[in-house]
């Protein structure tokens, strides 16, 4: 039986990918390039600091990396104080699996500043009992250290643990730890409703689809 929830930040807490979008877009804008389909989804796997550095040694922009990750970071805080909102939907299920007596965490590519200040402002931070960040803990969630280590910080075994993500490729990590999996589609980033079913043990299109029996199995 599942004992705690890991929950997604950007795209499934947070409707925020799209200031991440426009970030992205605009540091193509500075190497001269436009991003193609594959980039695209590269950049949705990685942390701020790995999106920063991608442009930097990949096209040799003219600014300092710490310049260049710094102003990152200040425009992306600014979004998540001001122009980013909750996900549709998600409220009333962290309200229900809070009732279920689950423990609620958050495991994130963003920095915790930023999900900490996006869920503040929208009245969800008191559900969560912890944040893991990739980016905090130098650490992917390409990886399968980034799932062990969330474990063991927790003590709780994977197969006690349940993920819900928007991204493919981090159910499918998660799925090889043995974590429970659930994906959530959002139509912001690449991965497809069959991928999400590929990588994870159930799939949905939305919130209100979310079958709560799937955390007590």
């Amino acid at each position: 039986m599942v004992r705690a929830i890991l929950f997604d930040c950007d795209g499934i807490l947070l409707d925020s990918m799209k200031p991440w979008h426009n970030l992205e877009t605009h540091l193509a804008s500075q190497a001269n390039i436009s991003l193609d389909s594959k980039q695209m989804d590269m950049l949705n796997k990685n942390t701020l600091r790995q999106t920063v550095e991608y442009f930097y040694k990949e096209y040799h922009l003219e600014n300092r990396f710490e310049t260049l990750y710094n102003h990152a970071y200040a425009y992306l805080l600014k979004q998540y104080q001001n122009n980013v909102s909750a996900r549709k939907g998600i409220l009333p299920v962290l309200k229900k699996l809070k009732s279920m007596n689950f423990q609620l965490y958050i495991a994130s590519s963003s920095p915790a500043i930023f999900i900490q200040t996006g869920l503040q402002k929208n009245n969800l931070l008191s559900y969560f009992e912890g944040c893991f960040s990739a980016e905090d803990l130098n650490k992917s969630k390409q990886d399968t250290d980034f799932f062990r280590f969330i474990s063991s910080s927790l003590q709780i075994p994977p197969n006690s643990l349940c993920l819900i993500d928007d991204s493919a490729y981090a159910l499918a990590v998660a799925r090889i730890v043995g974590i429970r999996t659930i994906g959530v589609h959002d139509t912001n980033i690449a991965s497809t409703f069959e991928m999400l079913k590929s990588c994870a043990d159930y799939a949905i299109d939305d919130f209100d689809q979310l079958n709560y029996s799937w955390f007590e199995n």
